[in-house]
């Protein structure tokens, strides 16, 4: 099912590797109901050690069955997100399970040049909410990762 974008593509279409996304989508997705499947935080050395995390997502689209109107899920994949120059770090809440509500990434326009707001409400588990400079799309893998819940 199409949906609007989640973000605004003049958002989006400054992180690299976007095209990852809105090409297996036909959008940017707003990863509602998205697991977790790993945040990984370190220093980046091609960057002289600045911070940065790694997050891996299993993410979908919702379509509706139309003669049972039952929801049903299409398009699994796993995207892998790498951020840099992150600062101002919260993480609450993980767990062996963590679902987030949505994936928020908007522009801070207070400062110049303006820096990414990440955020990721969860529904389950782990909760958080960080600042960076750039937002890459490292890798779309498509396919329901091994351990699912949407395994069949």
């Amino acid at each position: 099912m199409s949906t609007p974008d989640a973000i605004a593509p003049e958002v989006y279409r400054q992180f690299s590797g976007f095209e990852k996304l809105t090409g297996f989508f036909g959008y940017w997705p707003g990863f509602h109901d998205a697991e977790i499947l790993f945040l990984r935080m370190g220093l980046d050395p091609s960057l002289r050690g600045s911070p940065m995390i790694a997050l891996a997502l299993h993410t979908f689209d919702w379509d509706q069955e139309l003669d049972s109107g039952k929801t049903i899920t299409t398009h699994h994949c796993t995207v892998i997100l790498y951020f840099s120059q992150v600062a101002d770090v919260h993480l609450t809440g993980l767990n062996e399970r963590n679902i987030i509500s949505e994936l928020r990434l908007d522009l801070d326009g207070r400062e110049k040049p303006p820096r990414i707001i990440v955020a990721f409400p969860a529904i389950n588990g782990l909760d958080g909410h960080f600042t960076c400079d750039t937002v890459e799309v490292c890798a779309l893998n498509p396919g329901i990762p091994p351990g699912s819940m949407y395994e069949k």
